[in-house]
């Protein structure tokens, strides 16, 4: 983990300095727009780890099967949704919404593409289009080998993939920065695409060789039941995901709109930060949510507060771990690390770590919650608070308000409110938070 952190900080230090803050801040923002789509496969990825980890804990592999097999082909609807939403999206969103110079729009344009796609193809005219499209497919199919990896709790593949995948960053990085004369934005694009792939691919291989669920073959595990209870639970955490990606990356076009490219680089490097100070509560919780479902599927409930309990607690201690030295140097922190900081730059950083704290506390518990199959009314009311700061931030940028006002906004919405609704629900469960 400390290799992977190392890795990644300076990868970004090299990036920031050989792209530029424009063009990094471009970067950050079309990266965004394709990612955007993450929310289908991360509302998936939630749903098919819950039902492969409850599976488990009943011990019934068949049904782990009708899991893996019922998955695939949710996935490849949504893969294929994915395609069209993206290439139609395209030319409004170029000459539409986004804020960029126009002499950077082709390379842009070019980034775009390459991660809608990020595949060879023989028609050179045609590579940076297909390229992304293609690399977002593989990127959905690849959820439900993830989750089969996560109830199996095998930490140490993911630990090896993570170092894999932050050495190939930073290679590309010193690539762009030491042999590319030409655009370097178009060429990081790219090549960023074409890693994400390759650890994808990795990651069926190993699947489908070690896990014997890992066998495609829908007509004869297809379950009707199962593929609507699969698609019940899905629907709404497809709601929380959707408007989470709503209100976050909303709320950064909104951003760029007002205050060009460079607030996006701001806001890149504080989502770098906390994403690095959070690796190890993360991977913590990560470890422990597969623990909490399975305890769930066993029928043994007060195992599973109890593991809830102490992951909440943890997982603040150990991010606490990291920020609280982070906080007290930050800015010094930010001059080392990137030399020039881009503006905003560290009173977000600043203000998304104190959130970053407040949401540590509670996280363990939205797992919880999931693991009960009762998500109704914690994902309608989480829907509802996702919305709420775009909404507000497009009222109060009209009316004139600096960047000072998404770091306000988002801290005490995101950071304040939405945890109080998990403490709400969480009550259902007939637990005391910090009880144990």
């Amino acid at each position: 983990m400390c290799i992977t952190i190392f890795f990644t900080l300076y990868t970004t230090r090299l990036v920031l300095k050989s792209l530029g803050v424009v063009d990094y801040g471009i970067f950050g923002v079309i990266g965004g727009a394709v990612n955007m789509l993450g929310f289908l496969s991360a509302s998936m990825a939630a749903t098919t780890q819950r039902f492969m980890s409850y599976s488990e804990g009943s011990g019934n592999f068949e049904d782990k099967k009708q899991v893996f097999n019922v998955s695939m082909m949710l996935h490849f609807i949504i893969a294929v949704c994915a395609c069209i939403l993206l290439c139609s999206f395209s030319y409004l969103f170029f000459d539409k919404i986004i804020n960029i110079p126009i002499e950077r729009l082709y390379a842009a344009k070019v980034v775009y593409y390459s991660m809608v796609f990020s595949v060879v193809i023989t028609v050179l005219s045609k590579v940076v289009y297909y390229s992304m499209v293609f690399s977002v497919v593989i990127t959905v199919l690849s959820v439900p080998y993830d989750a089969v990896i996560n109830s199996h709790e095998n930490m140490l593949y993911y630990s090896i993939v993570g170092i894999i995948d932050s050495f190939g960053k930073l290679t590309i990085a010193v690539y762009i920065t030491t042999f590319v004369s030409g655009d370097k934005l178009i060429v990081y694009g790219i090549l960023m695409a074409a890693l994400s792939i390759a650890v994808m691919m990795a990651m069926q291989i190993y699947c489908h060789k070690h896990y014997p669920e890992c066998v495609f073959k829908p007509v004869t595990y297809f379950s009707k039941k199962k593929m609507k209870q699969m698609a019940s639970f899905a629907s709404w955490k497809l709601s929380t995901q959707f408007t989470s990606m709503v209100g976050n990356y909303g709320a950064g076009l909104l951003m760029n709109h007002y205050f060009g490219a460079v607030i996006n680089a701001a806001i890149s490097i504080a989502s770098q930060v906390i994403s690095q100070l959070q690796a190890f509560s993360n991977n913590m919780i990560k470890a422990v949510n597969p623990v909490i479902v399975k305890s769930e599927g066993e029928n043994n409930r007060e195992n599973m507060l109890q593991v809830s309990m102490y992951s909440c607690k943890y997982s603040f201690l150990i991010f606490a771990l990291f920020a609280a030295p982070a906080l007290v140097c930050l800015d010094k922190l930010l001059v080392w690390w990137l030399v020039n900081v881009p503006q905003w730059a560290y009173l977000m950083t600043l203000v998304g770590i104190l959130r970053t704290l407040n949401e540590c506390l509670l996280l363990p518990l939205e797992t919880s919650i999931g693991a009960t199959g009762k998500i109704k009314g914690n994902s309608f009311y989480s829907s509802l608070i996702n919305m709420f700061p775009l909404l507000l931030l497009i009222l109060l940028f009209y009316m004139g308000y600096s960047p000072m006002a998404y770091i306000v906004v988002s801290f005490f919405v995101w950071g304040i409110i939405y945890e109080l609704k998990t403490v709400y629900f969480a009550r259902e469960l007939k637990t005391v938070y910090f009880a144990r």
